[in-house]
């Protein structure tokens, strides 16, 4: 793998970085950590712009995410140890499309190139980074400013200029995703979501089943309300068939991203019948995913949970 710092290389980028909570909290509860963050790759990478990666001084392994394998995580370490010393970024070039590097037993030979920026985290980064999570939360979409010669970061509400000593992240914020009814599969998919760019929600009528949910981190609990908007993703898995109308009606009214039910299809056959009785156009019910989850033929919650979080990954990334 051949390394080249050169801030040079790096005019001014636009990514799409995979800012979520969870690489947020690792930012706040990380000491001597290393950002890394893909600024560009040529041919074929297993990560593409965007994406990031936090590593520690003197550990092969990323506290959160990676960018290839670990071969190519512990090139990133080697490297980020220098910036870190130094205090300040760098970018380096790591190419993973030398042959030789097969031979040798740790070689990805992946056939491409990845820029990357390997930033040191202090006390004013996590200053910063904060205040992002704030921003994130209020649905503000900002924009991250990296200075590469001194390693100054900032947040900016509107595009800056073109200049060639920073790089310029878009930060979208978080989407809202409300599972309704707090069942055994809201708690199987709670784990797979947790750790994307998702805020999540829980809605119940029931009291008790609501308290179950109490401890989990970072959950938002709803007592029968819906609090849905345009960006909202819902999963409808109450299997209560009056309930399921009225979240339905709600959740099309309101002209959420996406609408899950989880059901059989006879089942929602009878619903939207019901529901185009009472006025709901058949363009709005076509709108709802239903039975909701790609088809694994799946017997287990597990198996289940799966399935759903594969189909609204594929949903948020088309």
């Amino acid at each position: 793998m051949l390394y080249s710092p050169d801030h040079a290389v790096v005019a001014y980028t636009i990514g799409k970085p995979a800012m979520n909570a969870a690489l947020l909290d690792h930012i706040e509860n990380t000491t001597k950590g290393i950002l890394a963050t893909i600024l560009r790759t040529e041919g074929h990478t297993y990560k593409k712009a965007g994406e990031k990666a936090l590593f520690v001084v003197d550990s092969p392994f990323a506290v959160y995410g990676n960018l290839g394998s670990l071969c190519v995580d512990q090139d990133i370490v080697r490297v980020g140890k220098e910036a870190y010393a130094a205090g300040k970024p760098q970018v380096v070039k790591i190419d993973t499309s030398d042959p030789s590097d097969i031979h040798l037993g740790y070689g990805t030979y992946c056939g491409g190139m990845m820029e990357i920026l390997l930033e040191p985290i202090s006390e004013a980064h996590r200053k910063v980074y904060r205040e992002l999570g704030s921003r994130l939360d209020k649905k503000d979409t900002v924009y991250l400013r990296h200075h590469l010669p001194s390693g100054d970061i900032s947040i900016c509400d509107t595009l800056p200029e073109r200049n060639a000593d920073f790089y310029v992240e878009e930060v979208a914020p978080r989407l809202d995703l409300f599972m309704v009814g707090a069942t055994p599969l809201a708690r199987q998919l709670i784990p797979y979501l947790a750790d994307m760019n998702f805020r999540l929600h829980i809605v119940d009528w029931r009291a008790g089943h609501l308290e179950k949910f109490g401890g989990t981190r970072d959950l938002i609990l709803h007592n029968d309300e819906y609090p849905f908007d345009s960006r909202s993703l819902v999963l409808i898995l109450t299997q209560s068939f009056e309930r399921d109308k009225e979240v339905l009606k709600t959740a099309l009214a309101k002209g959420c991203a996406y609408v899950g039910l989880l059901s059989s299809k006879s089942r929602r056959d009878t619903l939207f019948e019901t529901l185009a009785g009472e006025g709901v156009s058949v363009r709005d019910l076509g709108r709802v995913s239903s039975p909701v989850g790609i088809d694994l033929h799946a017997k287990t919650d597990p198996e289940i949970a799966i399935g759903i979080v594969a189909e609204i990954v594929g949903f948020v990334n088309r």
